[in-house]
């Protein structure tokens, strides 16, 4: 994630617009959000043209249904934060770093996922979701993205714990709440 595709184009967009300082630590700040929101598994519920389409009660569902997940987001970008007001150098160099640092925990999308959240529009989404060959397809990177991410957390030690807890204990340093193992305190 930190060099790829997402990264490059941010920084070129940057660059371009001749963003620079606070703009574009929000830039980032906002580029990583989505990009947590997005490995999360979280809903779309506010993106655009998708939400004149959607029903309130359907999308106060969905974000009652991400309320765990939402939290999740909230710790990591707290860390986030909290790193970034001591990083000492460039900016790029701390989103690099920071973006390698959640793959340790929270593996990359895999471009099919990105494709599949990101390139129908609303109507067609829903369609498509109500297709048999969707769940097929949802099913197979289910389980795929869940191996992933089991032998991420498994090579960090931290298999049995809730993702909640997972965090808390690899942002630990920058969330202040210390580990007991400081190889962990990686972030």
């Amino acid at each position: 994630m930190a060099s790829g595709p997402l990264f490059n184009a941010l920084e070129k967009w940057l660059s371009l617009c001749d963003i620079d300082g606070s703009q574009s630590e929000m830039c980032y700040e906002e580029i990583c959000r989505l990009e947590i929101f997005d490995r999360l598994g979280m809903a779309h519920t506010c993106c655009g043209h998708r939400r004149s389409c959607m029903k309130k009660k359907d999308r106060k569902q969905l974000q009652e249904e991400d309320t765990e997940l939402k939290e999740q987001l909230d710790l990591i970008l707290r860390g986030y934060q909290n790193r970034y007001k001591r990083h000492v150098g460039g900016l790029n160099d701390f989103w690099k770093s920071s973006m390698q640092d959640l793959d340790r925990i929270l593996p990359e999308l895999m471009s099919e996922e990105r494709c599949r959240r990101r390139c129908l529009p609303y109507n067609d989404y829903v369609d498509y979701n109500n297709s048999t060959e969707y769940w097929e397809k949802e099913r197979e990177w289910h389980d795929l993205r869940m191996k992933i991410e089991e032998e991420a957390l498994t090579k960090r030690g931290y298999s049995r714990l809730d993702f909640i807890d997972v965090i808390r204990h690899h942002f630990s340093a920058s969330l202040g709440s210390g580990s007991s193992n400081p190889a962990e305190n990686s972030y």
